[in-house]
């Protein structure tokens, strides 16, 4: 049991201490999980068994019978019941975020349904656990003081100027401030997104009689607040932390199995996986506000003899570099995983337990939503890097084991929403054990 337990940890959860120095210390939370005959510890270890085993049988791609099926989904309730126990009797207990997290994660593994949000009902209860505990700790480090400020900041509208938020900040580092940045715009686009997709699903079918101008010009002002904050992002980090262009013949196979490349296809190179994941979110945020901007300008403007070329034309520029970007950024966790593949000196359940010939699970979760956001995403990716995307996402799925990949290479762009992509950040994001 504790192999597994390990290996799980391993494989979804990025190791906190690991991350000090790209991170900065009082960024990081350390969750205790320790088994136990009963409380929070022992919750761990329930949800763990029973999600073990749910992935297993998906990992190993076995048929379950009717009988196995019904034992796991038994299992699975006693799990959850378990956990809701626990949060009553222990509504302060940090443990109880990690199952919380575990069973969010393990449920957008699995989800294959555009409307099924029990996932993202998890994350929202995860979230809420998160900050109750921060706010009602008796005795706050200093370091974590930083954190709650920017948050408090993220959900004011008093305060818009984020260079004198951080200018009040002096302990802070210019790489604690780009982090911090991409956690503000996140707090920020969750409590406009709603909107956002529903203007976005109206605007795709040609029908926007349902908004008021005013209405839209209000949102647009927010979301051009944090596009211009976002844009801060790679003029703080240092130059070591930025990806390196590594320049690859087009139309060769790549040797991880990957689609062939296209003409003008380039890969990227950086010093760590979790700068990637960085990077690849920024873009993400990027396309997904730059590509409401667009949408809402061409409804403002349409039929005008205003309109704004200057701002269509920079917000295209920026979403092709985050497409481009996010699109580079796939062949380096192929090739990074090939140089750290554990060596396994024992057998894991039969030696069937997880096909590591490719990358870490989550490193392909951490793809997943910015290729599909890349895919879905009306400017940005030319038709060739579209294609390649939807190719390397099914493959991602399909040889990772991740049912959600394969659902979403196949979600036409009409269904994309920016609500589910930014949960999907905001989930994995979770993932190095910090508080969202």
């Amino acid at each position: 049991m504790q192999d597994a337990i390990d290996y799980f940890l391993n494989n979804f959860v990025l190791n906190a201490e690991s991350l000090r120095g790209l991170v900065g210390g009082g960024s990081i939370e350390i969750f205790d999980i320790v088994p136990a005959e009963r409380g929070p510890g022992r919750a761990v270890i329930e949800v763990l068994d029973t999600l073990i085993a749910g992935l297993l049988v998906i990992r190993t791609a076995s048929l379950q019978t009717i009988e196995g099926r019904r034992k796991q989904h038994v299992k699975y309730r006693k799990a959850m019941g378990e956990l809701r126990e626990n949060i009553s009797l222990y509504p302060k207990s940090r443990t109880l975020i990690a199952p919380i997290f575990l069973f969010a994660l393990y449920e957008m593994m699995v989800n294959t349904s555009l409307t099924d949000t029990t996932w993202q009902t998890h994350l929202n209860g995860m979230l809420a656990m998160t900050q109750h505990n921060r706010n009602t700790r008796d005795n706050l480090i200093v370091e974590m003081t930083n954190l709650s400020s920017a948050r408090q900041m993220a959900l004011s509208e008093e305060t818009t100027d984020i260079l004198e938020f951080f200018s009040s900040r002096l302990g802070m580092d210019n790489i604690e401030k780009a982090w911090l940045l991409l956690d503000i715009a996140r707090v920020r686009l969750r409590t406009l997104i709603i909107t956002m997709d529903r203007f976005r699903a109206i605007d795709g079918a040609w029908h926007t009689t349902t908004f008021k101008k005013l209405d839209v010009e209000k949102l647009r002002v927010s979301v051009k607040r944090i596009q211009r904050d976002l844009r801060l992002i790679p003029d703080l980090l240092p130059r070591e932390y930025h990806p390196v262009k590594v320049t690859k013949a087009t139309g060769c196979d790549i040797s991880s199995g990957l689609p062939p490349t296209y003409t003008g296809y380039h890969e990227e190179s950086y010093t760590d996986s979790f700068l990637c994941m960085k990077w690849n979110e920024y873009r993400t945020l990027i396309l997904i506000t730059g590509d409401f901007l667009l949408r809402t300008g061409r409804f403002l403007y349409a039929g005008t003899s205003r309109p704004n070329v200057k701002e269509t034309t920079g917000l295209i520029r920026m979403m092709k570099e985050a497409a481009d970007g996010i699109c580079a950024s796939v062949a380096y966790y192929m090739n990074l995983s090939q140089k750290t593949i554990p060596k396994r000196e024992k057998e894991d359940f039969n030696g069937a337990w997880m096909n590591t010939a490719s990358m870490q699970t989550l490193d392909a979760l951490n793809l997943m939503w910015p290729v599909h956001c890349a895919i879905s995403t009306e400017s940005g990716a030319t038709v060739a890097q579209r294609e390649w995307m939807k190719g390397a996402l099914m493959y991602i799925g399909c040889n990772m084991r991740i049912p959600k990949a394969v659902a979403l290479a196949d979600t036409s762009i009409g269904a994309f929403t920016y609500s589910e992509t930014l949960a999907g950040l905001a989930l994995l994001g979770s993932g190095i054990l910090r508080s969202v």
